[in-house]
């Protein structure tokens, strides 16, 4: 095939202190535009996100020393993302969003692929190790901070080029052996499908790196989602039948590359905060479904929140893989500045012939999609599923109020037995906690022991106890009040039995009677556990 030789001019401008002394030197560059030759990017390129006014994703190619980039390569890799911004643009409609992610294109439409030239090669980089690769990445970008549009990224390699396949954060790997894109004989809603080695896992990994989570359709559903395993579906010939669910839809509708640089909002600059104040789960057997309502506030704007019910959640096998979302858009607060929803969840839904056997052990869990593009999960518990009949047992059942923790700065306390700074628990922080020197076994020892200071004589009637741990084990199950008004004598207060482990997240122990002292102990001798060990884990402890 021909070489064809363009010939580009670059003036390059040198200034002297001597007015005279302005000279203009010409310099040949020459890019050889045959398939097979070096892809070089053509400085006389005019580059423009293609969704106007728009971030747009940066698209990366990794290239080891032993292996090349040609022009060839270059027009098939930029056609598969165009194309695959065509489908998510598709499936975002179908959701009722008109918006897909931006990409940087030159005056010829072609996608601006950033090339980084591996400083290694291929043998020297592990595809299931990033670490070398992310380093020489943000080395480019660095050194050209210009080609940067947006904190989203793609990087994609051939195979064996040491690229992996999975997200990290907000960057996505994936590798084909050529990236050529061929025909399925297929449409949807007007776009022609194609078909690539691999292009089903490509765009699966750009999700995550968009910041979607693995999530399942329902079982009303005709497809398959995306982001539980459309991407093995796409990839074996069922193309037309791979979707994004409207949880994932709503996500990517606040991800930054699919918005626009003006609009004022500081993608990922802040975390939101939200004060949860009101969940309820109900069952409503005689129409077949859940009912979950409540009330939140936030210091962001939120737009959206899914429920996932997750199957085995803590199993780490294909985690997500098929937690079933249900969603609701978030309208302006009410009179009180809360955020108020409500949800149905049919029970059929939750069955979608994906792992369905595994669903005895489930997980609720609430999240809120925020304008900025962040995704926060307000409140999670565990329930459990009757298979037979694949309606939920009465444990799914949640009326959760929240408690304004008090200012305990001037509490002590201490433990008979402790692994974690004990202050941890009147800190107000409910993300730091204490529990017992591990290991505890009450066949050994006595029951756990808790004693609280408050620094003055204060009148009440309520202990509040919060504890929140992955898996949901060594949590309080039954405990004993005792309360003093010198430090020395106690008199039992109350005794109290947590009915199930996801209560035991929570609750509130009324006393027997209201009280009027200084101290107060809590004595725990039994906790929810799964090994036989009796440890105990605690986030906060309150009164009032």
């Amino acid at each position: 095939m021909k070489n064809i030789l363009k010939l580009l001019t670059v003036f390059l401008l040198a200034v002297s202190c001597q007015p005279d002394a302005v000279i203009y030197k010409p310099e040949a560059i020459k890019i050889d535009e045959s398939p097979g030759a070096s892809y070089i990017e053509n400085p006389l390129d005019i580059w423009s996100v293609n969704q106007e006014g728009q971030y747009a994703l940066n698209v990366v190619f990794f290239k080891p020393t032993d292996m090349e980039f040609t022009n060839e390569n270059f027009k098939n890799v930029s056609n598969m993302m165009l194309f695959i911004q065509s489908w998510y643009g598709v499936q975002m409609k179908a959701n009722g969003y008109n918006k897909t992610f931006g990409l940087m294109t030159n005056q010829d439409g072609e996608v601006r692929i950033n090339v980084i030239d591996g400083a290694e090669a291929s043998t020297s980089y592990d595809s299931q190790d990033s670490s070398k690769i992310k380093a020489e990445l943000n080395a480019y970008f660095a050194d050209a901070p210009d080609k940067k549009s947006s904190d989203h990224y793609l990087v994609l390699g051939f195979k064996d080029s040491g690229v992996g396949f999975y997200a990290n954060g907000k960057i996505g790997f994936a590798t084909s052996p050529d990236f050529v894109l061929s025909e399925t004989g297929k449409t949807i809603d007007g776009l022609e499908l194609l078909k690539a080695a691999n292009l089903g896992g490509i765009i699966h990994e750009l999700g995550h790196a968009l910041n979607l989570p693995h999530a399942a359709h329902k079982g009303s559903d005709s497809k398959i989602s995306l982001m539980s395993f459309g991407n093995q579906a796409y990839q074996n010939g069922n193309e037309e039948n791979v979707f994004l669910i409207p949880s994932s839809a709503a996500i990517l509708n606040t991800c930054q590359v699919f918005n626009k640089t003006n609009d004022g909002i500081a993608y990922y600059a802040q975390s939101p905060g939200v004060t949860l104040s009101t969940y309820k789960v109900i069952k409503d057997d005689a129409n077949g479904k859940l009912m979950a309502s409540g009330t939140f506030s936030a210091d962001v704007m939120p737009t959206a929140l899914y429920i996932g019910e997750d199957g085995f959640p803590y199993s780490n096998v294909n985690e997500s893989y098929d937690m079933v979302t249900f969603v609701k858009k978030i309208g302006v607060p009410n009179a009180d500045n809360l955020y108020e929803f409500s949800v149905e969840i049919p029970y059929s839904d939750l069955f979608n012939g994906y792992k369905d056997d595994a669903k005895d052990a489930m997980e609720n869990t609430l999240n809120i999609i925020f304008e900025n593009g962040e995704r926060i999960e307000a409140y999670s518990y565990e329930f459990t599923m009757d298979l037979i009949s694949q309606v939920p047992n009465n444990d799914v059942v949640l009326d959760y109020l929240a408690w304004e923790l008090s200012d305990r700065s001037s509490w002590a306390a201490t433990a008979n037995t402790s692994s974690q700074p004990i202050g941890n628990i009147i800190d107000s922080d409910i993300a730091t906690y204490w529990h017992s020197g591990y290991p505890y076994r009450f066949s050994e020892k006595p029951p756990h022991e808790l004693t609280f200071d408050m620094g003055e004589m204060k009148n009440f009637d309520q202990i509040y106890m919060y504890s929140d741990r992955s898996g949901g084990y060594f949590l309080p199950k039954q405990i004993k009040v005792q309360t003093s008004t010198d430090g020395v004598t106690y008199t039992d207060a109350a005794d109290y039995s947590v009915p199930d482990k996801p209560s035991a997240k929570h609750f509130v122990i009324k006393l027997n009677s209201p009280v009027n002292v200084q101290y107060f102990k809590l004595l725990v001798s039994e906790v929810y556990t799964f090994n036989g060990v009796d440890n105990l884990f605690v986030c906060e402890v309150d009164v009032k």
